[in-house]
């Protein structure tokens, strides 16, 4: 009981007895020393058999049990959230090299020392999405003709066949019949494929591939020129699909990643992957 109660149960229970019996409530406030307020509620809950005062539980327990059933209401509505998104986000990989390369684009910080009214140029990058294989250039810009050149070199680079290019739906990739990226691919027998509108992350593997080279390639390297920029760019990629290793590929390069899958199809060594 609540050390401030005003009346115990068993002087409700006494008090509704003498109030039910006839006793005015002047009289029984007085003898109980409480308000007339007081003891018409203890009477309306006594109608109802109700002799205990509610309010001397510890409102903190309240609080708490109430905080505890809010924060499982809370986990239950955040799990299915995360699991819709888990589900959306689901990491998949294709079975074989060039089953789907993914393509994008990115614009470059400027070389220090350039003028803001200098243009940009631009970083296009291709990977494969079973070896995480990395075909990537620098352009002046991100036309549908520039983004050709890259799909040529990518098509020369690779040891193996591309079966999809897979893009957002910026114009540098997605156009008319006479589209210069769009007739390259048609050309090569290469089923375009892009991703659903103001989705980006369904092109994930270009995105995060796009992060790692400005993280440690481009925004850890002083550069005095473009033409020093492009082939260290060119010196980093090398280095990206020999030697560093991938968590994604179990702590395998991308060549490594290609051998173990060559040496499962055929004993022959990959050809063609410098």
């Amino acid at each position: 009981m609540h050390k401030h109660t005003k009346l115990l149960p068993y002087q409700r229970q006494e008090a509704f007895r003498r109030w039910s019996a006839g006793e005015s409530v002047v009289d029984l406030s007085s003898h109980y020393c409480v308000s007339r307020t007081t003891l018409y509620r203890v009477f309306k809950k006594a109608k109802l058999g109700i002799f205990t005062n509610y309010s001397s539980k510890n409102f903190r327990y309240r609080q708490l049990e109430y905080g505890l059933r809010t924060l499982t209401k809370t986990e239950c509505i955040l799990a299915a959230k995360l699991a819709r998104k888990a589900h959306r986000l689901k990491r998949y990989e294709k079975d074989f090299p060039g089953e789907m390369v993914h393509f994008d684009t990115k614009k470059l910080p400027l070389i220090v020392g350039e003028g803001k009214d200098v243009p940009r140029e631009w970083l296009h990058v291709g990977i494969d999405d079973f070896s995480r294989q990395l075909v990537a250039d620098i352009f002046p810009d991100r036309t549908s003709y520039s983004s050709a050149i890259h799909l040529a070199e990518t098509i020369e680079t690779l040891p193996y066949d591309i079966h999809v290019a897979y893009s957002d739906n910026g114009s540098e990739y997605k156009g008319s019949p006479g589209h210069a990226f769009v007739a390259l691919c048609r050309a090569h027998d290469i089923t375009q494929k892009h991703t659903k509108p103001r989705h980006p992350y369904t092109n994930g593997k270009a995105e995060r591939v796009i992060g790692t080279l400005m993280r440690e390639w481009h925004y850890g390297t002083h550069f005095l020129t473009r033409e020093e920029r492009r082939r260290s760019l060119y010196a980093f990629v090398r280095w990206y699909n020999e030697i560093r290793p991938h968590q994604s590929l179990g702590g395998q390069s991308p060549f490594e990643r290609l051998r173990s899958f060559v040496s499962r199809v055929r004993p022959v060594s990959v050809t063609n992957a410098t």
